[in-house]
């Protein structure tokens, strides 16, 4: 795996085009051994971000498997380019929060809003998958076990106290007249607060195919961790992108779910 430099951006989002992998062939699936030490790599890192640095010996780490972990305007940034997805660690004071982006170049627009909430809240983490869904049997993050994608969101659950999940999605088409749909645990009751921005919202129980149940993270934390999964329409994810203020009216509304 060839490390790759990750360059000052505006938000991680714009630093994960980097670190795409459009190539089948370049893809590595992580072994046991591989999973067990990324896994331990993201605790240590969670772990010590309150206190504002990264310990010392994880770059080594980190690049004895062939990632990079780079620090820059107090955000750590943990990837490769073998499909294991781009981490986003926020160093100092943050809440245990993580967003994540699984499908952002088949969701599109979901990666970039991703980058925003975290960029704009005071989430710990966030999360890119670095690989098109469809790209190959194993690209998909949202539901492959052994990839880097769910072993880097089990090693920050692990690593948080109290928890909270959300992971961020798109739908296309007229299928459903809703704005957004909730799936996820503990998540019912965040569907009454989405209609107070406006939107048409609907539980996952009413739209199945959105509801997210077959989701490898959604089910790992199931009784350890409030998740949202998110299904946004193309003009709600349209409306949030320019909109700095409705991007801080949905943190609100995320934020009075979780309490």
């Amino acid at each position: 795996m060839i490390l790759l430099g990750l360059a000052l951006a505006t938000t991680p989002w714009e630093r994960t085009g980097e670190l795409r992998v459009r190539d089948a062939d370049a893809l590595v699936v992580p072994d046991v051994t591989q999973r067990a030490e990324l896994g331990a790599l993201v605790r240590d890192l969670v772990r010590a971000a309150p206190s504002g640095a990264v310990p010392a010996g994880l770059p080594e780490r980190a690049s004895a498997l062939g990632l990079s972990l780079d620090v820059s305007d107090g955000i750590a940034l943990l990837g490769s380019n073998a499909g294991w997805g781009l981490l986003a660690v926020r160093l100092g004071p943050a809440s245990p929060w993580v967003v994540q982006a699984p499908h952002p170049w088949f969701d599109l627009g979901t990666g970039e809003l991703t980058g925003l909430l975290f960029a704009e809240s005071d989430a710990r983490a966030a999360l890119f998958a670095t690989t098109h869904r469809k790209l190959a049997d194993t690209t998909d993050a949202a539901h492959q076990a052994e990839g880097g994608f769910q072993t880097l969101t089990l090693a920050l659950v692990d690593a948080l106290e109290d928890p909270v999940l959300v992971q961020i999605h798109g739908f296309g088409g007229g299928h459903t007249g809703a704005d957004v749909v909730v799936g996820g645990w503990g998540a019912a009751s965040l569907t009454e607060g989405l209609t107070t921005l406006g939107w048409v919202a609907a539980d996952g129980k009413a739209v199945p195919s959105l509801a997210g149940s077959t989701n490898l993270q959604v089910r790992a934390l199931a009784g350890r961790a409030p998740v949202a999964h998110l299904e946004l329409n193309k003009a709600t994810r349209t409306a949030l992108r320019d909109d700095p203020a409705l991007r801080a009216r949905l943190w609100a509304v995320l934020k009075a779910w979780a309490r």
